[in-house]
């Protein structure tokens, strides 16, 4: 099974920008792509809005310079207009009309632009979650959970590192051949040299900079996942780091990773915006020589023609060379993420096969489970953890299991649970043959390390519930069953007190029960217990195995356990060993 790993494609064979865009569109709604149309549309439009705005400076300008020279008084006929003053203020009145259009339509073009990539952005995001969620436990098992976790970070950073990158090209590069053909139409001479001085620097600057971008996108999406590995390796075991003073090792080792990540995101940012001081420039120098040049070559009549078309051609190129920018800068920005992309478009490419398991087959544990001639290993050249193994689970029955370690008890629960798939055999509830259980909230385990969500003590009892409908009553109970309650009600805020980061507040024994009682609450038909009381003293042990069975027949459990205690209650007692599942003597 393959896992998510920080991206190594070599140069030649990195996806380019219309394969991204079009793998990441294809994760896109019906909704959002109507979206995009739209979205479309208002780039057109603010594209031609532009070309009015610099078109309408001319005659505003000449109406200014030289109104006679320009035949202005055509327009005022057409449009039945008399007095001088009233066609300048027609002209003025329709430049600052095209000027606040052209400004209102980018500014709402911004707006949408911003709203839409964070909304497809959040989509994305939720998707690869889902993903993430409905692998298989096989799936989690093989795969870093810092590699799972960079990877999603890595999809929450699409809209910055490809959605809004790419609308900025659209955008901008509608505004950029606009701008450019009416600069064409004013001044062709000055158009022809700016274009291609403009060209040539870019060109020059992507070709150096080109593959440094590209090994600097390498080493992003790589030294990123290795930050966050280093990071929750080191809260993973901070006992150990403080009791044997080896922090100074973990801080050069994520300082190495973050000082070859940050290095590599500055150098891809300088050369994004190392083309714009030079077109500045460039930009001005073009101007002012092509402008002298074209007023002194001009004869004293038509000197004042030139000045208003001059005007609209510095405005236009005003304009358009920060959009260049913007171009080059979003296409920089997208290059320089290439390998996080990738990653990122890995996990938005993943099955969810436990949902496609659900919604297909959901198991309803109502009768009887049957294991019938179960056998599993791990990989096709490793031995059988169990072999030809048999077990039949009704409702309201105990069985006991137990085993040395190795065995293969939670290989065996793991199957039950439907976490694993055997590689042989049937499992049979309520008369239905299934190669996996897809369980419907019938069944659940408590293991040995319990999880605790850095929450309340009734949100980790009443686990993954929306905090409107948890069920108090059913909370207390829970509680009382599984021993736990006194301890609750001894606390500062009771239920409400809160247990800190994976039960850090908690002793073991406290943090064993609250997974207990949280097993409880859901009223399962089905309970498995893996060395949940092994954390218990004998005395509360007792007390919890005495609660649970007083559930009655409406309650089948399992109890996998080390010490003969925990099968007291129990009607059948099985020993996993040698591959196989025996009654224990």
């Amino acid at each position: 099974m393959s896992t998510i790993k920080p991206s190594t494609f070599p140069l030649k064979k990195k996806p380019l920008l219309v394969t991204q865009l079009s793998l990441i569109l294809v994760h896109i709604s019906r909704a959002r792509k109507k979206q995009l149309i739209i979205l479309l549309t208002l780039m057109i439009l603010s594209s031609i809005s532009e070309v009015i705005s610099i078109s309408a400076l001319i005659p505003f300008l000449a109406m200014l310079v030289a109104p006679e020279k320009f035949h202005l008084e055509i327009f005022a006929k057409a449009l039945n207009i008399e007095d001088t003053s009233e066609y300048q203020f027609f002209f003025v009145s329709f430049f600052i009309l095209a000027v606040l259009l052209a400004g209102s339509i980018r500014l709402f073009l911004a707006y949408y632009q911003n709203r839409l990539s964070a909304d497809i952005g959040k989509d994305l995001s939720d998707k690869a979650f889902g993903n993430l969620l409905y692998q298989k436990y096989e799936f989690h098992s093989r795969t870093n959970s810092s590699e799972s976790l960079s990877g999603l970070v890595k999809t929450n950073n699409l809209v910055s590192t490809i959605i809004q990158p790419t609308l900025i090209i659209f955008s901008s590069g509608f505004i950029c051949i606009a701008l450019t053909l009416t600069i064409v139409v004013v001044t062709p001479l000055l158009a022809l040299v700016l274009f291609l001085s403009i060209a040539l620097i870019y060109i020059l600057i992507y070709s150096a900079c080109r593959r440094k971008i590209s090994r600097n996108s390498d080493i992003i999406g790589t030294e990123y996942s290795r930050s966050v590995k280093i990071v929750q390796e080191a809260f993973g075991g901070i006992r150990s780091i403080i009791t044997d003073a080896t922090q100074r090792f973990h801080i050069d080792k994520y300082r190495g990773s973050v000082g070859s990540l940050q290095n590599a995101l500055a150098i891809n940012q300088f050369w994004g915006v190392a083309p714009k001081h030079l077109i500045e420039v460039v930009g001005i120098v073009s101007i002012s020589l092509i402008s002298y040049v074209i007023i002194h070559s001009a004869d004293s009549g038509s000197a004042d023609l030139v000045l208003p078309i001059l005007g609209a051609t510095v405005l236009g190129v005003q304009r358009l060379l920060p959009t260049l920018q913007q171009v080059y800068a979003a296409f920089l920005t997208i290059r320089g993420a290439e390998s996080s992309i990738a990653d990122a478009i890995k996990i938005l490419e993943l099955n969810r096969s436990n949902e496609m398991i659900e919604d297909a087959n959901p198991c309803h544990f109502r009768d009887e489970l049957i294991l019938r001639d179960v056998s599993f290993r791990y990989a096709i050249d490793r031995p059988y953890v169990l072999k030809n193994t048999n077990l039949t689970v009704k409702v309201g029955s105990r069985i006991g299991i137990k085993g040395r370690t190795g065995a293969g008890k939670s290989t065996l629960i793991d199957i039950i649970l439907g976490l694993i798939e055997p590689t042989a055999g049937t499992l049979i509830v309520d008369g239905i043959h299934r190669r996996v259980c897809a369980w419907t909230g019938c069944v659940t385990h408590v293991p040995q390390e319990v999880f605790l969500a850095d929450g309340s003590v009734t949100q980790n009892i009443a686990f993954s519930i929306d905090h409107a409908k948890i069920d108090m009553s059913r909370v207390y109970l829970a509680a009382r069953m599984a021993q736990i309650d006194e301890v609750i009600e001894h606390l500062e805020d009771n239920y409400n007190t809160l247990v800190g980061e994976r039960g850090a507040k908690l002793s073991g024994g406290q943090r064993q029960r609250i997974g207990i009682a949280r097993a409880l609450y859901k009223q399962p038909r089905l309970l498995i217990l893996d060395e949940a009381t092994s954390a218990l003293d004998v005395e509360t042990e007792a007390a919890v195995m005495d609660a649970i069975h007083s559930l009655g027949n409406e309650l089948a459990l399992i109890s996998v356990s080390h010490r003969d205690s925990a099968f007291r209650h129990c009607d059948l007692v099985m020993e996993v060993a040698d591959g196989g599942l025996r009654e224990s003597l």
